[in-house]
């Protein structure tokens, strides 16, 4: 099932993903931090939160800087070996502090933490849920790749002890 998922969309998401690192290249290669700033902002917000409307400045310009620092480390900071293992260091210099943010208007918003048993799509033991086509939900496993349409029994009885 996962599989064919996979391949049906693999073109969308190919297409979607190099226009969206294709704007975030363009908007790192530009002369002025400014430029590069106000150009990966508009392209954060874009991409990752889908030019809605209603987001507000302060998370974009948040994950703006996270990308930014991120960027400036990766280039400047960390050792070849990583480039090497495809993989990128993560420090505590490079966290953007993503609580006490502001709407538009200045007012506090919200701080959210992620909490798995508020998470329908949660599970444990390495399960994930997923949805067909046809909105089905469904359940596998990456690391067995088993797939199956009911929870297992041990799952299921996990899930429903963390609800209470």
């Amino acid at each position: 099932v996962t599989e064919m998922m996979v391949n049906e969309y693999l073109k969308q998401t190919q297409q979607l993903t190099f226009t969206s690192f294709m704007h975030y290249d363009h908007a790192v290669a530009k002369k002025t931090h400014d430029e590069v700033y106000s150009d990966l902002s508009t392209s954060l917000w874009h991409h990752i939160y889908q030019s809605a409307p209603d987001i507000p400045d302060d998370p974009v310009h948040r994950l703006t800087d996270y990308v930014l620092q991120t960027r400036d480390y990766i280039l400047n900071e960390h050792s070849s070996e990583y480039w090497k293992e495809g993989r990128t260091p993560f420090t505590e210099e490079m966290v953007v502090d993503f609580s006490n943010m502001v709407d538009n208007d200045g007012k506090p918003m919200k701080n959210i933490r992620y909490d798995p048993a508020n998470d329908p799509w949660y599970l444990p033991g390495g399960w994930l849920a997923a949805q067909s086509e046809p909105g089905e939900r469904y359940y596998w496993h990456p690391e067995t790749r088993e797939v199956r349409w009911d929870l297992p029994v041990d799952v299921r009885d996990a899930v429903v002890s963390n609800k209470k």
